[in-house]
């Protein structure tokens, strides 16, 4: 399919739990006319109350679910858009910069990119957040240039690793890589869809054009402050959930690199975090023992 039908029909989806205020945040960052939708995994009635409020006052659908995570709000979304539109999935904590929207879609439509990332900044700040990535061998992660001043260009790059944090789908990948693994939860359901796309030989890349803010921890620990407990915990069980789901011999890489990641996660624990540190060791800990076990869901 010509991928012209992104620019013509995107719906955007962002999926909310008790974040309806960095909802707002979102949709007011909306430059372009694009229909918006809002999938709520309930947290309270007031979280309700309040997204639903958010939702009417900018024109959004909304979609009630009780809380299946990230992947499971995103699936619901995806059955509910008709199969010829691209969807652009967005966390609540990113707002966009000016242009930044028309600039992906743009690019999308000119490099027939499957999926495809924004260029992504921490909130308030030039720093680079994601600007693509790599998978280890381990299953671990890498942002390229992370922490390092954005530098302005334009045009697009293939990528191994695209972020869920801002990800357009073309129709193409949505018939490929949707819908994702709900055992997960949270995190790493984008690094088995990366992996996914290049078995598929999805085209899948950044836009260093569009540039998107992102304000990290804001959706899972209610602030902006350091990473989450549940940040910890389900990174570190999901690294050994996912490597169970491909393989036999990408599992036991990644069982065989444990010690190792585990001291590379101490180690910036250690040095980046100064709130609720011990809680947040014992969240890995528990973490790699639910994923040895093959403990997945909701935890």
């Amino acid at each position: 399919m010509d991928n012209m039908a992104i620019v013509n029909s995107p719906t955007l989806v962002t999926i909310n739990y008790n974040s309806a205020d960095m909802v707002d945040g979102l949709f007011r960052s909306i430059d372009i006319d694009m229909q918006l939708v809002v999938v709520d995994n309930y947290s309270t009635a007031e979280a309700r109350d309040a997204i639903s409020e958010v939702s009417v006052r900018h024109g959004a659908a909304l979609i009630l679910g009780e809380n299946d995570g990230f992947a499971g709000g995103l699936n619901r979304a995806n059955m509910e858009i008709g199969v010829e539109s691209g969807l652009l999935l967005v966390n609540p904590d990113v707002t966009f910069r000016q242009g930044a929207i028309e600039c992906l879609l743009q690019d999308a439509a000119s490099s027939g990119s499957d999926l495809l990332s924004p260029s992504i900044v921490v909130a308030g700040t030039d720093a680079t957040w994601f600007r693509g990535g790599s998978i280890s061998a381990t299953l671990e992660v890498t942002h390229k240039g992370f922490g390092r001043k954005l530098t302005p260009r334009n045009g697009f790059e293939l990528t191994e690793f695209i972020s869920g944090c801002v990800v357009l789908f073309s129709p193409r990948a949505r018939a490929g890589v949707l819908p994702l693994d709900p055992s997960l939860f949270l995190y790493y359901e984008d690094v088995l869809m990366s992996l996914n796309a290049r078995r598929l030989g999805l085209t899948v890349g950044v836009s260093h054009g569009a540039i998107a803010e992102h304000a990290e921890g804001g959706t899972s620990n209610g602030g902006y402050s350091g990473r989450s407990v549940l940040y910890y915990y389900y990174q570190s069980r999901n690294r050994l959930i996912a490597a169970r789901r491909i393989g036999r011999g990408v599992h036991w890489i990644a069982l065989l690199g444990t010690p190792y990641v585990l001291s590379k996660t101490f180690y910036r624990l250690h040095r980046s975090e100064d709130q609720s540190r011990g809680e947040k060791f014992r969240a890995v800990l528990k973490g790699v023992f639910d994923g040895l076990r093959g403990k997945d869901g909701k935890r």
